[in-house]
């Protein structure tokens, strides 16, 4: 709707970033293998930061960072997550989409919505 983008501060807050496919094959993985009432973190090591990622989406569309817009902090924002994701693994889970992969994946993701 050619609306800008919100960012809180300055977009420098880091994420670690999961591909719906992953996040539903890890869902499986742990329905299938892992222990009932257990904890299971699921990260795939995508780290960027917010900026980083409309950037990306902006580019994609081929529209320039006029429209990013930045708004004042949440209160409490946290800089970035630290999530350990070593049980999952056990269970034999990996994510598909990986940091070699990250942006072809962001970018086929965009495109679907844009056709």
């Amino acid at each position: 709707n050619n609306q800008p983008v919100r960012l809180h501060g300055t977009g420098e807050y880091k994420r670690d970033w999961l591909h719906v496919k992953d996040n539903c094959s890890a869902i499986r993985t742990i329905m299938e293998k892992g222990d009932v009432g257990e904890i299971y973190n699921v990260c795939a090591r995508n780290i960027y930061s917010n900026i980083e990622i409309v950037r990306h989406i902006l580019n994609v569309m081929g529209m320039g960072e006029e429209y990013i817009s930045f708004v004042p902090n949440r209160i409490s924002q946290d800089n970035e997550y630290h999530i350990v994701g070593e049980k999952i693994k056990e269970l034999g889970w990996k994510p598909n989409c990986t940091k070699e992969s990250f942006h072809d994946y962001l970018t086929e993701a965009i495109k679907t919505y844009l056709d």
